[in-house]
């Protein structure tokens, strides 16, 4: 190489190590080093009803990253949901901080199975099976509904998802037969 090429030959180097220590800080290190996690844009209230305007993305390193923390993109599924704890803005978001409620078919309704009514109910119930209604005497078939709310203590009230016709049709052979006349039986354990 003569010596009129080597300066200009070390001042192309400079300018590209310059760009590649550009390209590196402003997109391949964020991408290579970082994971990107939501975390809430401002203080969320127990109660509140959660919506696009309660998330952000940030990026940090995987270490910091609380297990189980929900990632950029996921948000979508929480709005609509109701926040089951008081949180804080910039708190990374996790599923646990939600109620969980299934959203309802069209023409459809939740209402509430009393617990009188119940006689018996898998304690193996979740949100969102599917379960069979039936009178305890003579085992008339009610239908089958999804769970949409479940409390946690044994057997006790829960929602259902049906239309209002079908409810009352529950509603009157509950009330006719008394106390303890309906047997919930999830379709999984059939």
């Amino acid at each position: 190489m003569s010596a009129k090429w080597k300066p200009l030959a070390g001042l192309a180097l400079v300018i590209l190590s310059i760009a590649a220590m550009y390209m590196w800080e402003s997109r391949w290190r964020g991408r290579m080093m970082l994971s990107s996690v939501l975390v809430f844009s401002q203080d969320v209230a127990y109660g509140e009803i959660i919506g696009p305007e309660h998330f952000k993305n940030i990026d940090i390193t995987p270490g910091s990253m609380i297990e189980g923390a929900l990632k950029s993109g996921d948000e979508q599924t929480l709005y609509g949901l109701e926040a089951a704890v008081s949180v804080r803005e910039n708190q990374q978001v996790l599923p646990e901080y939600f109620k969980t409620a299934v959203p309802l078919p069209e023409g459809y309704a939740s209402f509430v199975i009393e617990r009188d009514w119940i006689c018996s109910q898998s304690i193996l119930d979740e949100v969102d099976d599917t379960v069979a209604l039936y009178l305890v005497e003579g085992g008339k078939y009610l239908g089958s509904y999804r769970i949409r709310v479940l409390s946690e203590a044994g057997i006790s009230d829960l929602e259902i998802a049906c239309s209002l016709q079908d409810y009352l049709v529950i509603r009157g052979a509950a009330l006719a037969k008394g106390e303890g006349s309906i047997v919930i039986v999830n379709e999984a354990y059939k």
